[in-house]
């Protein structure tokens, strides 16, 4: 998620980030444009919002298998900051264009996730659609 209009190659100018060259599983090195960047950042964001953490952390931040696992773990400990950063820019924004966590999930941050459903209705009562529809309750 990255703010409203803003496109990932943007958010990363924005950010002076420009292409990086990285080594793959295969050993061949590769580079990662201003656009994917900006993507994982926006990504990053994304997953940590919906997240129970506190804080953006550097799983939030996906990097492409391809991508040698030691160099992506310093990929994603390089990202961190501007995820974090993007976070703090949406978080101070008090308007609607302001980025919040998912408040379902965030209703005890330190105690996990929690999701509340409303009570399905029972079959026969007054509440429920097919009750209405001319169906005689059980006896």
């Amino acid at each position: 998620m990255s703010l409203p209009g803003e496109p990932p190659h943007e958010l990363a100018a924005r950010y002076g980030l420009g292409p990086l060259e990285v080594r793959t599983v295969t050993g061949k090195v590769v580079e990662i444009a201003p656009f994917e960047i900006g993507r994982m950042i926006a990504d990053g964001l994304d997953r940590f919002c919906r997240s129970a953490d506190i804080q953006p952390a550097t799983p939030h931040i996906v990097v492409d298998e391809k991508i040698d696992e030691a160099v992506a773990a310093q990929l994603r400990v390089y990202l961190l900051p501007y995820v974090a950063r993007l976070w703090e820019e949406g978080a101070a924004t008090r308007g609607p264009d302001g980025i919040r966590k998912y408040p379902k999930l965030q209703i005890f941050p330190n105690s996990g996730p929690t999701l509340y459903r409303a009570p399905k209705p029972m079959p026969d009562s007054p509440e429920n659609p097919v009750a209405k529809n001319g169906r005689k309750p059980h006896s």
